[in-house]
Order: structure tokens, then C-alpha cells, then sequence
């Protein structure tokens, strides 16, 4: 007798919104993009850090993959690291001063790279209003269509009428 369990999968699609998401997401960037110290953090550190709610730390740094890279290595608290990409494609090895090992840094973003981040956020914001815009619009010409539908239809049928009527007399 087979006492395997069956296999159960859970798919959760969650639909972020740089519209929703916009502080939470602004404020990670700023905080992974200029710290000096760190080059990756923990959520929990970063939520502590900048005072944010660790839920919703979590959910934007793995909702956004396109700019936050998720690390396989863990902290010491066996949580994992998360950092900017373009912070993480530029790491080199240094000597840190009083470490034995080479330790991985990369330089915090310029003022222009921030505010090329910041940019981006902002114009998927306008992306976004304006995709909502052209939904409601799309709405609106739906029900316009379906109107004239309507009464062409009723159009119709009153001219049928008005024929069998008048061929009947």
C-alpha cells in the first residue's frame, strides 16, 4: 500500500503596483543604493532600520526582481540578503581593515544612478495611471457600442413590426 502524501500546490499571483507600492519601493532603493556600510541586507534589518513594516519590506523586494536581487547566501540569522542589482553587478573583493578574508563591496550609487532608479519608479507610475485611464476609457466605449447596438436592434425590430403591420391591413 502507497502511504505517499499527494503533492498540493499553492499558486498565489500577487499584481504589484508601483502606484501602491511607491514608498515602500523608493525607500529601498535610497536605503540599499546609498548605504555605505552594507551592500546587502536583510529584510528585518532593513525594516528595523528605516522603520517600515517587515511584511511589506518583504513583499516589495521579492515583488520587484527587477531591481532587488534576492542573495543565496543567508545571514548569520539564516535570513536572506537582498540588494540592488546594479550594487551587486559592480562588487569587487577588497581587504576590509581588520578582516583576514576579502570581503565582497561595491561603491553606494551615484547621484545620478539614484535619480535614474527614482526616475524609473516614478515614470511606471505614469504608466500606470495611464494604463487605468485607457481601461476606463475602453469601458466607456464598450458601453457607447453596445448602446447603439441596442438601439439599432430595437430599430429593427420596430421596423418589422411596422411592416407586418402595414402589410397585414
Amino acid at each position: 500500500m502507497d502511504s505517499a502524501k499527494p503533492i498540493t500546490l499553492v499558486s498565489e499571483v500577487v499584481e504589484r503596483s508601483f502606484t501602491n507600492d511607491f514608498h515602500c519601493l523608493i525607500a529601498l532603493i535610497q536605503h540599499l543604493g546609498a548605504h555605505e556600510k552594507w551592500n546587502s541586507r536583510t529584510p528585518r534589518n532593513i525594516a528595523d532600520s528605516i522603520g517600515l513594516d517587515l511584511e511589506d519590506v518583504e513583499n516589495v523586494l521579492d515583488g520587484y526582481p527587477a531591481f532587488f536581487r534576492k542573495s543565496s547566501n543567508l545571514s548569520a540569522q539564516k535570513e536572506p540578503l537582498y540588494s540592488l542589482h546594479i550594487r551587486y553587478a559592480r562588487r569587487v573583493k577588497k581587504h576590509i581593515e581588520g578582516e583576514s578574508s576579502l570581503k565582497e563591496r561595491s561603491a553606494p550609487l551615484s547621484s545620478e544612478e539614484m535619480q535614474t532608479l527614482l526616475n524609473l519608479v516614478t515614470n511606471m507610475i505614469g504608466l500606470e495611471a495611464e494604463n487605468r485611464r485607457l481601461e476606463e476609457d475602453s469601458r466607456h466605449n464598450n458601453m457607447k457600442v453596445w448602446v447603439a447596438l441596442t438601439g439599432a436592434f430595437a430599430t429593427a425590430i420596430a421596423a418589422i413590426l411596422a411592416q407586418i403591420v402595414s402589410s397585414s391591413s
